[in-house]
């Protein structure tokens, strides 16, 4: 288990013991991200803050890492609409990932989500 606090990464509790540890440096460098176990809890995705992206709209991507830490691949997703606000993605248990995007329909303002079923699995 893993403690955030206001976007930043502060302690690590290993599993079964009465103890914190300084959060992992790889969690410490990468303030503002939401952490999910993938891969049956043996990976990591990492979910950034969305990017906007001038002229084009808000783009969001994926940062995934081994259990012990180690960088291994990053995935951008389509882009999900013209504007980052409130934006974030989800990764469900099942490795299914979440995207909320606009609906070009001015007048109404509404969203909608596409998903990735299992994509993570």
């Amino acid at each position: 288990m893993v403690l955030q606090l206001e976007g930043q990464w502060l302690r690590q509790f290993p599993s079964g013991e009465a103890r914190a540890l300084p959060a992992p440096a790889w969690l410490e460098s990468r303030p503002g991200t939401t952490l999910s176990l993938i891969r049956q809890n043996r990976a990591y995705a990492l979910t950034p803050p969305p990017t906007e992206i001038a002229g084009t709209g808000c783009q969001e991507s994926l940062l995934f890492f081994t259990g012990d830490g180690s960088s291994c691949g990053e995935l951008t997703l389509p882009l999900g609409g013209a504007s980052c606000f409130g934006r974030r993605l989800g990764v469900g248990v099942d490795g299914t990932v979440v995207q909320q995007i606009d609906l070009n329909i001015p007048a109404n303002n509404q969203c909608a989500w596409r998903w990735w079923s299992r994509l993570l699995r």
